[in-house]
């Protein structure tokens, strides 16, 4: 699903093969999601990472974030400048949700580092067992 959390290279629209995955479909198409979302689409200014996430009641709820050079140790960094962005824009708890399993680690990480107050597997954080600290 294109909102999965997504800790892993951004491909390019030319890069993504017909019929690839739809994960990427958000990722390729960063302007034109610009244009029609309601949420925010957020992309680091060196373009080496972006993500996506919208309001839900009181909280932000991050659905989309991958980095371009993983393993690297870029993906705190860059998701403390996209909460920071986000947290500009409204002073609310952020959550990512719809964690898919492999990046669990990072986001523990994320949630024990302060950064996030939450994250879940699920699409809104009532919808599973909560991870936060």
């Amino acid at each position: 699903m294109w909102f999965s959390i997504l800790k892993k290279p951004i491909l390019s629209e030319k890069e993504i093969p017909k019929g690839s995955d739809t994960r990427y479909s958000l990722a390729g198409n960063m302007a034109s999601q610009m244009k029609n979302s309601a949420g925010i689409v957020w992309e680091s200014e060196d373009e080496e990472a972006r993500g996506y996430a919208f309001e839900y009641g009181d909280e932000w709820l991050i659905t989309v974030f991958e980095v371009l050079d993983r393993g690297k140790g870029k993906g705190q960094p860059y998701l403390q400048e996209f909460v920071k962005d986000m947290k500009a824009s409204k002073n609310y708890p952020v959550w990512a949700v719809t964690v898919i399993d492999e990046s669990k680690p990072f986001w523990k990480k994320m949630v024990d580092s302060n950064i996030i107050y939450g994250y879940t597997q699920h699409h809104f954080p009532e919808d599973d067992e909560l991870n936060y600290t």
